[in-house]
């Protein structure tokens, strides 16, 4: 009897091991890809792009301003309300190897309470656009750069990998 109770015991705790945690604050690592990522839920596709002046999906860019998108696009059949706290309805991050070069956390912003309807397969967009320079308004060097974004919504979106992509002169 007591063997029956340890393999068990062995197998319950494998599979609380194997299925993770289910404690929603844990993050799960996000694989960062060249130009445009993604990220989806039942209701819910969220893509992130850095663009070119064009408003082409791009990952090498000159000394032309950077314009980097964030997508929210309405999978399913029902209208979803997404709620903010104020005017900006995104954050965005820019990283040169582990180090935060710009973001827009440091732009004010109009306290306000702001809503938007996304109808069922229609999509609300943000785009902003980064002029290359760091946040000690320096320009920034030739390399590889990460961007991240945080949509500042109160509802569960599902966010979207990092984006990499090269400034290069």
């Amino acid at each position: 009897m007591r063997f029956i109770y340890l393999v068990l015991a062995l197998f319950m705790g494998t599979l609380m091991f194997a299925c993770g945690s289910t404690d929603e604050s844990s993050v799960a690592a996000v694989e960062a890809e060249r130009g445009m990522n993604s990220a989806e839920s039942e209701s819910f596709l969220t893509t992130l792009e850095t663009l070119d002046q064009a408003g082409e999906v791009k990952s090498e860019f000159g000394t032309e301003i950077v314009k980097i998108r964030l997508r929210v696009m309405n999978k399913s059949e029902d209208a979803q309300l997404l709620r903010f706290r104020t005017g900006k309805k995104a954050d965005v991050f820019i990283y040169s190897g582990g180090d935060l070069i710009w973001s827009t956390q440091q732009l004010s912003s109009i306290q306000m309470i702001d809503e938007k309807t996304i109808e069922p397969k229609d999509q609300m967009e943000v785009v902003l656009d980064w002029d290359l320079l760091d946040l000690k308004n320096r320009l920034v060097s030739p390399g590889t750069y990460r961007v991240q974004t945080k949509l500042l919504a109160e509802e569960n979106v599902p966010a979207p990998g990092d984006v990499i992509f090269d400034i290069k002169k």
